[in-house]
This record gives structure tokens, C-alpha cells and sequence, in this order.
């Protein structure tokens, strides 16, 4: 299993016109997907909005058994009538439902140059660990890519357009507006809170270089271009220790405003591990238990 987002990363094509995927965890390993469901096939029925014998969590299907699905899952009477190993699953209406919003736009294929995937590939890995959990948990995930610049207006749309998701996910650089260091996180925040999601959760996906506690080399920092290359007026942003003071504020704020409306906020490079995504991803989900 891969121990970094790096690995996985690497799967997914890094030209953006390839990004328009149908399911990012079909590109998932096998072993990855055993993890996963070890993991959280148990939570299995734990996150409904009904109760387990209420008429709207009726709806139980079955397909074949896949290294990892919990034991409790089993058929067992399908398994003493046919010898066949079979899961039961359930796409009821009580069940949650969750959309992935993907931001694809011109700033996420960036890369470093010593770096083995940009941070579009880096987002469509971390899209598909979350999209995996919810597979594992029998429940509808719906995945999209955002191509716009500016993301609030995308979301706020995505929550009035009559089918709302029950819990999203965001999957953003947190660079896409370069009127000053706090506009993307707000226009985010204003984007989930006035789509009416009670539910979100943020990963800001970045190159190790624009991130403050792994960007050492000022140097290597000066080429680094996070907001609107022709905004000439935030040069001085680009490099050294002005360049990091003003990555740090922005993550900040960004923890601020998430605080204030009740959104989780997670920080991810290449080097993050995927069990650290999956452990965000965990804390999320067990706040539907």
C-alpha cells in the first residue's frame, strides 16, 4: 500500500483536459480499497439518517464479495444455499449522500520541478481515498470538477440547485483569488454557508513549496507564483520570508473562518501520508455517529 499522496498521486494524468473523471477510486489498488473497508465497513449502517428498521432504509442489495467488506456484511443465507461469497449493501433512500467538488481550474497543475505529481493529480488522489470511504460505507458519492476561478459561487449554486448533498467535500489550492490573502477563504466560506451546507469539509491541497513549514529554500521559492501571475502587485508574496509569512496568515485565517462556521479545514502535499487523509476523513464521518 502506498505510504504517501505522492504514490498515489502519480496514477492520475497530470494534463487537466484528462481530469474529467468519472470515479477517482476506480484508479485505486486493490489493497487500498481492502484498507478502506477494513476501516470503515463497520460504520457501515452507523451514519444513516434513519434507523435501521424504518421502511426508508429498506432497499438491500447484494454483490460479490471483495477482500476487505466486513464479515457482518455477509450473506449467510446466500452463502448455505449457492456456497457463494456475496456482501449485502443497502442504497436506500436513508442513506447519506455526499458530493466531492474537485477545483480544477489554471493554478492546480502546477508542480515544482522536483516534484513527481502536480497538485491536480495530488487533489484527484485525495478525492479518490474519500470517495473509497464512502463506497465502504454503502453510501452515494458524487464526484465534479470545477473548472471555474472563483469557487464560492460554484458551491452556492451546487447547494439551491434542489439536490443537495448531505455532506461535502472540497478539494482546492486556496490560491484561486489574488485580491488579497484572505479572499479565497472567504469567498469559500461564504460559497458552503450560503449553499446551505450543514456539513462540509475542506482539504487544501499545495506543492511542498507553498506550504510554510516545508518551504525552507527562499531561493527555490522566487519562481512560485500561488496567486494571478499578471497581478504584478503581489510580487513581493512570491519569495523569501515575506512569502511565507504570507502563506502561513492565509492558512490561518482560513482555520479562523472555518472555526466560525463549523467546516473542517486539512492541509495535504504529496507528502502527506494517506493514512492522515483517511484519519481526517474518519474524524469527519464519525461526526454523523
Amino acid at each position: 500500500m502506498p505510504a504517501l499522496l505522492f504514490e498515489l498521486a502519480k496514477l492520475f494524468p497530470a494534463r487537466p483536459e484528462m481530469w474529467d473523471l468519472q470515479k477517482p477510486s476506480k484508479a485505486v489498488a486493490a489493497g487500498i480499497h481492502a484498507h478502506v473497508r477494513r476501516r470503515f465497513g463497520t460504520l457501515q449502517t452507523a451514519s444513516d439518517k434513519a434507523r435501521v428498521k424504518e421502511p426508508t432504509r429498506l432497499g438491500i442489495a447484494l454483490r460479490n464479495y471483495e477482500p476487505g467488506d466486513p464479515l457482518r456484511a455477509l450473506s449467510r443465507s446466500h452463502l448455505i444455499r449457492s456456497n457463494e461469497l456475496v456482501t449485502r449493501t443497502d442504497f436506500a433512500a436513508g442513506r447519506r449522500s455526499c458530493a466531492i467538488v474537485f477545483h480544477a481550474y489554471e493554478n492546480m497543475p502546477f508542480a515544482a520541478a522536483d516534484s513527481v505529481a502536480n497538485k491536480g493529480q495530488i487533489a484527484l488522489a485525495v478525492s479518490a481515498l474519500v470517495e473509497a470511504v464512502y463506497e465502504s460505507l454503502a453510501q452515494a458519492c458524487v464526484f465534479r470538477v470545477a473548472r471555474e476561478r472563483d469557487l464560492g459561487p460554484v458551491l452556492s449554486a451546487l447547494g439551491t440547485s434542489g439536490s443537495r448533498p448531505d455532506e461535502l467535500f472540497v478539494i482546492t489550492d486556496l490560491l484561486f483569488l489574488s485580491s488579497s490573502r484572505e479572499a479565497s477563504a472567504r469567498s469559500l466560506m461564504e460559497g458552503i454557508v450560503s449553499g446551505g451546507f450543514s456539513r462540509a469539509c475542506v482539504f487544501v491541497v499545495r506543492d511542498p513549496l507553498e506550504h510554510p513549514s516545508e518551504n525552507k529554500l527562499s531561493k527555490r521559492s522566487a519562481a512560485l507564483r500561488p496567486f494571478d501571475a499578471q497581478d504584478l502587485s503581489f510580487d513581493v508574496l512570491y519569495s523569501g520570508e515575506e512569502y511565507q509569512r504570507n502563506l502561513r496568515h492565509q492558512l490561518e485565517h482560513l482555520r479562523f473562518e472555518a472555526r466560525r462556521v463549523g467546516v473542517d479545514a486539512h492541509f495535504v502535499t504529496g507528502r502527506t501520508s494517506l493514512e492522515s487523509v483517511l484519519n481526517s476523513v474518519a474524524e469527519f464521518v464519525g461526526g454523523t455517529l
